[in-house]
C-alpha cells in the first residue's frame, strides 16, 4: 500500500471540483502499475446522505508520459489519439466530433493543442519498462 497524501478542500453545496494531488512516493515504490484509488469525504454538517461519501476505482493505471493507452510505450497510438483530439476543448470537441480529454492535454491548458501533439511526437518512440 502506498498512502499519497490527504488534502483538505472545502468544497461549495452542489460544486463539483477537480482536485489534484500531487503522488510523492519513495524511489524504491515501483511506479508503474495498476493501482486503486480510494478517496473518502468525511460528512459535514446537516448531511443526511453519506452513502456518495467514499469514493473507489480500481481502473487507475499509472504509467510514463504521453503514454495514453498503457501499454507502457508512446507510439503511433498514442500520437495519433492526441492528433485525433486536437483542438478540443472541455466545451467544445475538435472539428472531427473527437471529445476533448484531459488525459491528453499535457500542459493542463484545458486545449488540445500543437503543445500537447509535440510533447507525444517528441517522446515518439519511447518504451517504459516496469
Amino acid at each position: 500500500m502506498v498512502l499519497a497524501n490527504s488534502t483538505v478542500v472545502t468544497i461549495a453545496p452542489g460544486a463539483a471540483p477537480v482536485v489534484n494531488l500531487d503522488w510523492n512516493v519513495p524511489a524504491w515504490v515501483p511506479y508503474y502499475g495498476n493501482y486503486t484509488l480510494h478517496a473518502i469525504i468525511g460528512p459535514v454538517s446537516d448531511e443526511n446522505n453519506l452513502a456518495d461519501n467514499r469514493f473507489i476505482d480500481s481502473g487507475l493505471v499509472v504509467t510514463g508520459l504521453c503514454d495514453i493507452n498503457g501499454d507502457r510505450k508512446v507510439n503511433l497510438l498514442d500520437t495519433f489519439a492526441i492528433d485525433l483530439a486536437f483542438g478540443s476543448r472541455p466545451t467544445n470537441a475538435a472539428s472531427n466530433g473527437a471529445p476533448y480529454r484531459p488525459d491528453l492535454d499535457w500542459n493542463c491548458d484545458y486545449t488540445i493543442n500543437l503543445q500537447d501533439s509535440f510533447k507525444a511526437h517528441l517522446l515518439f518512440p519511447t518504451n517504459y519498462t516496469p
